[in-house]
């Protein structure tokens, strides 16, 4: 469920070239550099369309915007959860997908540097359980070259597991590491282990049956639960604030439908398009120290509402940001992906008006885009955090500690709070409440609902 505001920003339509290009080019592909090609397309084409905006500096009293409405959003994670051709259900990943966690280097070396700490810190040799090895087998091969006793290495992808299984008989490791097709919940070990190394983390922490999964080791696979020692990660955690979103700014109905999608966005954690407008907070906490893990059900994830201020200097950041993609000479080297009947308007155009002018009108093109995408509200961001040592020192951010983009295998998720984006004044509020709704084991899809509002009375800039 979506409630659509009553004041929006923007009303836009787009030339059928340039949306040939933001579709090709959406933020779900893990590639935020194509991205950023598609934007000059996006600002020119949104110019030429009239625009249809108000602008943030002016208002009917030249000093104040005022506006304020209530959101709220429902999605499953449901692209996560299937079947196998011959196992059970479970997290459905690419090879691709594999590769980069593989070679992430905010993530797969922390997770090494962890493992190779706690095995080294133990007083004897440890049994270890890797819960979704996945195809390479990875934090499972790390465990043994770290002098585990013995690795059980549950996958739930009957492909994935068979390449699992390749992977540790070519690293000569099939004496130590067992992997066992399945799921954990429905698999019951030989023995119960002293470490518990996972990365079942999505960009929302708990989309990928963590609650469940856990609380289910808590009880049948781990002897010290209730220590810190016993678990990598030892927490996590979902971070997030209110973004814009310069996509979601320059396209929309009639001609795109941002609801039309399976889910929410999901953005590479690097795409510079999507911008924070206020200061990350922490919107879910899960201690796999915690015996008492939430059930099925619906629960708060947020105890108390989260009030988000939005921050001046962030704004005027944004905008610099979206500007610099949106330069003259960018939308000059993007004709090559545009239609040929794109391509001749342009050039007609460009005869017209002269070179100078051209510049001229581009350069305006690019700054009022800017400033508009950057004084607008698509949504709100969510990506996960993790504490993998017990003293917490070995941290695996999806994000910079302030939001900032960064490349990460995770993705940040991105419910639109509206058909089009708010306009957002620096000192303003927006209040979220999250919660989630639990199926009866692992293999049920979270479904997580934000609600909220904004609330906006502030100087113009």
């Amino acid at each position: 469920m979506c409630i659509v505001l009553p004041f929006t920003l923007f009303s836009v339509s787009i030339a059928p070239g340039w949306l040939a290009i933001a579709r090709a080019r959406h933020a779900t592909t893990m590639t935020p550099s194509h991205v950023l090609e598609a934007m000059p397309g996006i600002a020119a084409a949104w110019e030429a369309s009239g625009g249809g905006v108000i602008d943030p500096r002016q208002s009917s009293t030249d000093t104040q915007l005022c506006t304020g409405a209530k959101f709220a959003q429902s999605w499953q994670t449901a692209s996560y959860f299937g079947s196998s051709d011959t196992g059970p259900a479970g997290t459905k990943f690419r090879d691709g997908d594999y590769e980069f966690m593989r070679d992430d280097a905010r993530r797969t070396p922390l997770y090494y540097a962890a493992i190779r700490k706690r095995l080294a810190e133990a007083d004897s040799p440890q049994v270890v359980l890797d819960l979704g090895t996945g195809a390479c087998a990875l934090l499972a091969l790390e465990a043994a070259r770290a002098g585990a006793k013995r690795v059980y290495a549950i996958e739930a992808q009957s492909d994935s597991a068979q390449s699992a299984r390749e992977a540790v008989a070519a690293a000569g490791f099939e004496s130590v590491v067992e992997v066992i097709e399945g799921l954990s919940t429905q698999i019951t070990l030989p023995e119960k282990v002293d470490l518990l190394v996972s990365e079942i983390v999505g960009s929302v922490a708990s989309e990928e049956g963590l609650y469940a999964t856990i609380a289910d080791a808590h009880a049948r696979h781990v002897k010290r639960p209730t220590e810190r020692r016993s678990w990598i990660p030892h927490r996590c955690q979902t971070w997030g604030a209110p973004a814009s979103y310069a996509l979601h700014c320059g396209l929309g109905r009639p001609d795109y439908d941002w609801y039309q999608m399976a889910g929410p966005p999901r953005l590479a954690a690097d795409d510079s398009t999507v911008q924070l407008v206020a200061a990350p907070q922490l919107l879910e906490d899960i201690h796999f120290t915690d015996g008492s893990l939430p059930g099925p059900g619906t629960h708060a994830l947020t105890p108390a509402p989260c009030t988000f201020t939005v921050d001046g200097s962030r704004l005027r950041a944004n905008e610099a940001t979206y500007a610099a993609a949106c330069t003259p000479e960018a939308i000059a080297s993007e004709g090559n992906d545009a239609d040929a009947d794109a391509d001749a308007d342009a050039d007609a155009e460009a005869m017209a008006m002269g070179e100078e002018s051209m510049a001229e009108e581009g350069a305006r093109a690019a700054a009022t885009f800017a400033l508009l995408a950057s004084r607008s509200l698509s949504g709100v961001a969510l990506w996960p955090r993790l504490e993998l040592d017990p003293a917490s020192t070995i941290v695996v951010e999806a994000r910079g500690p302030g939001g900032e983009p960064m490349q990460s295998s995770w993705q940040v998720l991105l419910p639109l709070l509206s058909d089009r984006p708010l306009p957002v004044a620096a000192g303003g509020a927006v209040t979220v409440e999250m919660s989630i709704c639990l199926g009866e084991d692992a293999r049920s899809p979270p479904r997580y609902t934000l609600e909220g509002s904004t609330t906006f009375t502030a100087p113009s800039e």
